[in-house]
């Protein structure tokens, strides 16, 4: 019997070795007090994610209109965009955080735009995303919805997410043969944090809408 709670002991032993142990001493102090206590119950309930990404395709006759053409991070700062409010009207902005709030409350509704109805545009997102991207964004994660009319695809991203996306290609859709599509970008704040919107400078046409983006392998 001795022989055989010295093996266990020893099989204990190893087994936890060959994992990463929790160590309850917060501060590093060495011993286990209050602080310590305090330290682990502030993670209670918590859990690590990745960033959550978004992606759209704007245009045709989907709301909200803007003035100034399609939307473009070449003349983002120039643009006006005519958003509805509670009683139907309708305002203009030139600040994209408001027309990117005011879309993500509306999407997909029907409102009344004079004597029209009409759609606002879908904005999709991809949760939990980290780096490497092509092990969180799997093949077809990523369907820019199609709207009927032309117009640029865009995606936002949570600049917490840290991937040079201006640097390296790496979202392509296996559908058009042409590649990885390298990105422009426009910063802009949300919710007091740092957001890109990144347009794709190789889509726009309109057959584009609904084609799937995929993420090279390795990245």
């Amino acid at each position: 019997m001795k022989h055989l709670l010295t093996t266990i002991a020893c099989f204990f032993a190893l087994s936890m070795s060959a994992q990463v142990l929790y160590n309850p001493d917060v501060d590093g102090d060495g011993c286990i007090t209050v602080t310590d206590v305090l330290g682990v119950l502030s993670e209670f309930d918590t859990c690590k994610e990745g960033s959550k990404i978004y992606y759209f395709h704007p245009g045709g006759e989907n709301l909200p209109f803007g003035t100034a053409g399609t939307l473009s991070v070449a003349n983002i700062e120039e643009q006006t965009w005519w958003l509805i409010d509670s009683n139907g009207g309708y305002y203009e902005t030139n600040d994209f955080t408001e027309y990117w709030e005011w879309t993500l409350a509306n999407q997909g509704q029907i409102l009344t735009y004079g004597p029209e109805e009409l759609p606002v545009m879908v904005i999709d997102s991809v949760l939990n995303v980290s780096v490497p991207l092509s092990e969180s964004i799997p093949n077809g994660s990523i369907v820019m919805p199609s709207n009927g009319g032309s117009g640029l695809v865009f995606l936002v991203i949570n600049q917490q997410l840290d991937f040079p996306f201006l640097q390296i290609p790496v979202f392509y859709s296996p559908q058009s043969g042409i590649g990885a599509t390298p990105l422009t970008g426009y910063e802009f704040e949300w919710n007091n944090e740092m957001w890109t919107l990144y347009q794709m400078t190789n889509f726009g046409a309109f057959d584009y809408g609904g084609y799937v983006f995929n993420v090279l392998c390795g990245y």
